[in-house]
């Protein structure tokens, strides 16, 4: 195994993808590397003990710079059935040589001492609509509303949450019955408060699955099937490496 590395970790796409690739940065800082990062949703790294403050880009003699990417991992997950997390590991072993194993099988967010409950009591969070640039990853909205509707009556609690309806790029329709409307109410830190402090969420394919992976919590997730669900289910199945911790 190679160790001592300085590396600077980068990826620029969506908040889902950032949330995944914390799985490496744990995994790197295990393995003894050290390791600094840039990336969209800079809120993501916040607490995060494993990382260091990136230098500035007069002042990176002896670091490695690395732009992550998955892309082709995931046009060859239809035969090599392996998880979205491991893309990270394999992109990273293909562009530096460092070669690190998935210790675990979920992302790596940490909350500081003052980030409690958003929202009093017990509830299930939902994600009823997405991104525009993807929609086959969203649901039917009558069977999400169906599904409210049907747990609702057997005493569960739901707070909608999404990104903001002004955002050109991504649509929550309003459901009914609904305890709580947190859409376009909370930045990333709270959004992943509300996910960690929750019984469970009910998504789409979105960071929101990611982010309960990271906080072992309970999931169900409507797929539109545009990817293998190998590539993104969190459950125990060969889409993880041998020694991986359990899921």
């Amino acid at each position: 195994m190679m160790a001592g590395k300085k590396l600077i970790l980068a990826h620029t796409r969506a908040l889902g993808d950032v949330v995944a690739m914390t799985a490496v940065v744990r995994d790197a800082t295990l393995a003894g590397h050290t390791v600094a990062v840039e990336t969209a949703y800079t809120p993501v790294w916040k607490h995060n003990p494993r990382i260091v403050p990136a230098p500035k880009r007069g002042d990176r003699a002896g670091w490695t710079y690395c732009k992550l990417d998955y892309g082709r991992v995931l046009r060859d997950a239809a035969k090599h059935g392996r998880h979205f997390l491991t893309a990270w590991h394999t992109n990273l072993r293909d562009q530096t040589g460092v070669d690190v194993p998935l210790t675990l099988p979920r992302p790596d967010l940490h909350l500081g001492p003052a980030e409690g409950p958003v929202v009093d009591g017990r509830y299930w969070v939902v994600v009823a609509g997405g991104k525009n640039d993807f929609t086959t990853k969203w649901p039917a909205q009558a069977h999400v509303q169906t599904a409210v509707d049907c747990l609702t009556a057997l005493g569960l609690r739901f707070v909608q949450a999404g990104a903001a309806a002004k955002h050109p790029n991504h649509w929550h329709p309003p459901l009914e019955r609904i305890a709580v409307n947190l859409v376009g109410k909370t930045d990333e830190r709270a959004f992943f408060r509300l996910i960690a402090h929750a019984d469970g969420v009910l998504c789409t394919i979105t960071a929101a699955a990611h982010i309960a992976a990271a906080f072992e919590k309970p999931c169900v997730v409507w797929a539109g099937g545009r990817e293998e669900a190998t590539w993104e289910a969190y459950t125990p199945g060969p889409q993880w490496p041998r020694d991986c911790g359990p899921v």
